[in-house]
């Protein structure tokens, strides 16, 4: 506890005196009393694993009426965390927060609380902030709080501001409510404000808690025994998986179904508007479909049009727009207008293929979807830029509707980016609601094939071509990432990547084929050298013939989850591995993987064999795999599945040497798939 005003009976008065001065001092920066039993704890009872726990934590959302048009936003934060263990001296030490150029940070403040009480305040010359990097096009700040004085058992608190920047306005305001590290109390009070449309609402997730209206304008909420969120791998997206808050704007205050039928009327209006038939857009039309007999045929044409001749500005070809082209950007273009122009954003590019279908006859509609690397639709959040904020073109197939997206340039036709798969959609139109979802893709819409002329020597190198090539998402990853690279720099991130995958590899002649073509798939080849692939013990070597997973490791090592699990896209993977072996050496009981099936989610499709003539073993391996976004219940059987991948992943084959005249007379046996 901080030292009293009230005298001890036994107590000095110099005593006294020194602890009138910490106590006026504290006071002075409106430190609160920390509790006895928190200045003794030596773990966190929610989780007495737990290297820390955040004893309380404070966010105030609160606004400053000014001069200008808009109101303030400032967000004050007060946080105090107990360190239990040395593996959290790290971060409570080194204290950094995030935000964006539009806010500053200020009135910072921090100290460490001695389990005697005692403590000691932060100097200025130990906050610093500075701007990091950018993040889709916004700078970012940041502020570090150094605090080297923390050890085990001690406290830290702060309390810092965030001041958005005057006549500036974000739609949504959003608050996780799960750290790295339990939380025991957290209060968060939040005045919302209205800068357009007709007001506001709130949404929550995994709180079990509703939102409550203050004082001042405020609405409250506190939770306690909050559990940290832990980094685990494959984890889905923030917003699915953590609790957290949030207020935003609407354009309307309906609710449920009767919003979204609005929302779906106001977009028809809107696609008919911007979608409208002119010349333009009816001569291209037309001049596209020439020949063309069914409407497959002509949706092709203009799908493949808008990819190639229109220029995306979400991609490296955006390089070819002048400064002024830039700045005339704008995502309310009518169609014939980004006919005109030959570029735009990619919701411009579904618009014009929207109208391009709709000069033909085609019921086509520029529909709105959820992205699942961010949020996964529930209609929980009533707001389209915010529920729904990707633009997709919806095509009636008799009874049903398809999704096509050529604003994504690498994405072939019939298919979607892994974002858009299987995802809630608003179809628009004049009567009904029409929320569905988007098309599921299968596995073999997603390739990534692998193919290596290898071999091994009697030293247990392994060289030889290796080939390489994705369609799909697979390569739709693969050329996002190397769309605005030099061929240098391509060259240079494939071979981090290759590295990472064999540690002690070495690469030459690296080709990159295709990169940034949006019709053709993805090839890259290689000359690969892995010295000591094989181990040599005596006149024996062991090696593991899928080369592509020998230094690969168990993707779910822990033995328990407590997060979602969430794999991003369905694919197949297919491997075709010829290694020749060294002359004198012959299989040694030799054996091969064996296949598997776990239903709705991985089948796994080994087969090994030798070429005798050419002295050859001959692998092959197909792994369809299905997954999506399951429960922590679900983890023993996805942990399981994957683990039997990894150990048959992982099958090896022993060769020995042999003495010349027994090779003469014997021939190696030959492992059946």
């Amino acid at each position: 506890m901080l030292p009293s005003a009230t005298p001890h009976p036994y107590r000095f008065p110099l005593s006294l005196l020194l602890a009138l001065l910490l106590s006026a001092f504290a006071h002075g920066n409106n430190w609160d009393e920390i509790h006895p039993d928190d200045l003794a704890a030596t773990e966190c009872e929610l989780d007495p694993s737990a290297p820390a726990e955040v004893l309380y934590k404070e966010i105030i959302y609160d606004l400053a009426e000014g001069g200008s048009y808009l109101p303030q936003r400032i967000i004050k934060y007060h946080i105090r965390t107990k360190i239990y263990d040395q593996s959290a001296l790290d971060q409570a030490r080194r204290t950094k927060f995030w935000y964006y150029n539009y806010y500053k940070a200020a009135s910072i403040h921090a100290r460490v609380i001695k389990p005697d009480s005692s403590f000691i305040e932060v100097e200025d010359e130990d906050i610093v902030t500075q701007t990091e990097s950018r993040k889709n096009g916004e700078t970012l700040r940041s502020t570090t709080i150094s605090i080297p004085q923390v050890e085990v058992g001690d406290i830290v608190e702060y309390k810092y501001r965030k001041v958005m920047d005057e006549n500036y306005y974000i739609p949504k305001d959003e608050i996780s409510f799960q750290e790295a590290w339990p939380i025991r109390h957290l209060h968060l009070k939040m005045k919302p404000y209205v800068y357009r449309g007709e007001g506001f609402k709130w949404a929550s997730n995994r709180t079990g808690v509703g939102m409550e209206k203050g004082k001042g304008g405020f609405y409250e909420i506190t939770l306690k025994n909050q559990e940290a969120y832990p980094e685990e791998p494959y984890q889905a997206p923030d917003s699915d998986a953590r609790s957290w808050f949030t207020f935003y704007n609407v354009t309307s205050l309906r609710n449920g179904d009767d919003f979204w039928k609005a929302e779906g009327k106001r977009l028809y209006r809107e696609m008919l508007s911007n979608t409208k038939e002119d010349k333009t857009v009816s001569d291209k039309a037309k001049e596209l479909a020439a020949g063309k007999k069914t409407q497959e045929e002509k949706l092709k044409a203009f799908y493949d049009f808008c990819r190639s001749q229109l220029i995306n500005s979400y991609h490296g070809e955006a390089d070819r727009l002048t400064s002024d082209q830039r700045d005339d950007l704008n995502e309310k273009w009518s169609a014939s207008k980004t006919l005109s122009n030959g570029f735009g954003y990619p919701l411009n590019i579904n618009t014009v293929f929207c109208a391009l279908a709709r000069a033909e006859g085609i019921d086509a509609r520029l529909a709105f979807c959820a992205d699942r690397s961010r949020y996964n639709f529930t209609g929980v959040m009533e707001q389209v830029d915010i529920a729904l904020p990707h633009s997709l073109v919806a095509i009636k197939d008799g009874d049903n509707w398809t999704f096509h997206n050529p604003g994504a340039r690498y994405i072939p036709f019939g298919q979607l980016d892994w974002i858009h798969d299987n995802v809630g959609v608003l179809v628009p139109d004049k009567k009904e609601l029409i929320l569905i979802k988007t098309q599921a893709a299968k596995p073999e819409d997603n390739k990534a094939k692998a193919h290596a002329d290898l071999e091994l020597s009697e030293k247990g190198h392994l060289s030889g071509t290796l080939t390489l090539t994705a369609e799909g998402n697979h390569g739709l990853t693969f050329k996002q990432i190397m769309d605005e690279r030099s061929e240098s720099e391509r060259k240079e991130v494939l071979e981090k990547a290759l590295s990472e995958m064999w540690p002690n590899g070495e690469f030459e002649d690296i080709v990159i084929e295709n990169a940034d073509d949006p019709f053709k798939q993805l090839k890259i080849t290689c000359q690969i050298s892995l010295p000591n692939y094989a181990e040599v013990v005596g006149d024996r070597l062991f090696f593991q013939p899928n080369v592509e997973q020998r230094y690969a490791e168990p993707e779910f090592p822990s033995p328990e989850r407590k997060t979602l699990i969430f794999f991003d896209f369905k694919y197949r993977e297919q491997s075709e591995i010829e290694i020749k072996l060294p002359d004198g050496y012959a299989l040694e009981a030799p054996s091969a993987p064996r296949p598997f099936e776990v239903q709705h989610f991985m089948s796994y499709s080994p087969k090994l064999s030798f070429n005798k003539t050419q002295n050859k073993i001959v692998y092959h391996r197909t792994l369809d795999f299905s997954g999506d976004t399951y429960p922590p219940q679900a983890y023993p059987i996805i942990k399981k599945s994957f683990d039997d991948l990894f150990a048959q992943d992982h099958h090896s084959l022993t060769l020995k040497k042999i003495e010349e005249s027994a090779a003469l007379e014997e021939e190696p046996p030959s492992p059946q798939s």
